[in-house]
């Protein structure tokens, strides 16, 4: 086994632990994801996924595979432990964005298009989290996105044959990921303070 394939094994022990991490405190009720989010991101992954295959990653694609399966398991069951009541009109808008982004992407004849519409329609799905993760910083967990930092800087590592459509989708979301866990952390100590002036 070359140092390209232990990379990509690496990174997806790392994705299962996160997601089993996530889908443990959703379990708790600790963790109380919005559903719009997860549904427009098992769209993306599962796309992004094959098309990153098509394009050479190798190993890379490996996690990409199990995400999508785990981001379908989160986004059914934040709809069914109650999710709705945290879906906003601007969460919707931004899922018919990334609709939209996807639906471009279907006619897109150039994987480096495809790539920044798929990313795209990521994006849009992030915002409802951001926004959410604002108002309500403790029911959101920071163990996952940050083991993702680690784990997509594992992927980059493991892709067999860099390019633009191979790259450009790690690096968007280590920097979400990175902006998610700061106002995450952020918000927590924030509201705490203001919890002690209150109290």
């Amino acid at each position: 086994m070359d140092g390209k394939a232990l990379f990509g094994l690496l990174a997806l022990a790392l994705g299962l632990v996160a997601q089993i991490s996530y889908l443990v405190g959703m379990s708790h009720g600790k963790t109380r994801p919005n559903p719009i989010s997860w549904l427009a991101w098992s769209v993306m992954m599962t796309v992004m996924t094959i098309v990153i295959f098509s394009e050479g990653a190798g190993p890379a694609a490996w996690p990409g595979a199990i995400q999508a399966v785990f981001q379908v398991t989160v986004c059914i069951l934040a709809f069914r432990w109650g999710g709705r009541r945290d879906i906003k009109r601007s969460d919707l808008i931004c899922l018919a964005a990334a609709a939209v982004a996807f639906g471009f992407w279907a006619v897109a004849d150039q994987a480096e298009i495809a790539v920044i519409l798929i990313s795209s329609a990521g994006f849009f799905g992030w915002l409802p989290t951001i926004r959410k993760a604002w108002r309500k910083p403790f029911e959101e967990a920071t163990v996952m996105w940050s083991i993702d930092i680690v784990k997509l800087s594992v992927c980059t590592a493991a892709i067999e044959y860099y390019s633009f459509a191979t790259v450009f989708n790690q690096a968007l979301w280590i920097g979400l990921n990175l902006i998610t866990v700061s106002v995450v952390l952020v918000r927590r100590r924030v509201m705490r303070k203001v919890k002690s002036y209150v109290s």
